[in-house]
Formats: C-alpha cells, sequence, structure tokens
C-alpha cells in the first residue's frame, strides 16, 4: 500500500517541485556566499594596506627617535660641575 502511495504521479512531481526548489535555493545561498567572501576579501585588502602603511610611519617614528636619541646623547652633559 505505502509503494503505491509513493508511485502516485502526484506524489512524484511534489518530489520533483521541492526539489527544484531546493536546488534554486542552494545556488542562491552560494551566490550570496561568494559575494559576502568577495567584500570580506576587499576589507581584508584595505586592512592590509592599512596596517602597512601604519608599520611604515612607526617605523619611521622610531628612526626618528633614535637619530634624537644620538644627537642628545653627542651633546655634553650641563649638570657636571666643571673643576675650576
Amino acid at each position: 500500500m505505502d509503494a503505491e502511495l509513493l508511485m502516485q504521479p502526484l506524489i512524484q512531481y511534489g518530489f520533483l517541485g521541492m526539489s527544484g526548489i531546493l536546488l534554486v535555493i542552494i545556488v542562491w545561498l552560494i551566490k550570496q556566499l561568494l559575494d559576502v567572501i568577495k567584500k570580506n576579501n576587499e576589507v581584508i585588502t584595505r586592512n592590509t594596506d592599512i596596517i602597512t602603511s601604519q608599520n611604515k610611519a612607526l617605523t619611521d617614528n622610531q628612526n626618528a627617535i633614535w637619530a634624537l636619541r644620538d644627537k642628545i646623547l653627542a651633546r655634553p652633559c650641563i649638570a657636571i660641575k666643571e673643576d675650576k
């Protein structure tokens, strides 16, 4: 009796229609996922560029501080009393 019910054309067309709908939903979800991945890659690229520029600025500031430190250390100390 159950086998006869599954072989009814109405049931078979219902399964076919549901399969088609599910396939369309899966394709739509994959398209949405690919759009999200593309936007995510754009954000990662922008963040990488910003981090690179920040690293360059930090390196430039560090070099300037070291140069200033060297200049300060090259000057004589005015706190030392000279023997007169």
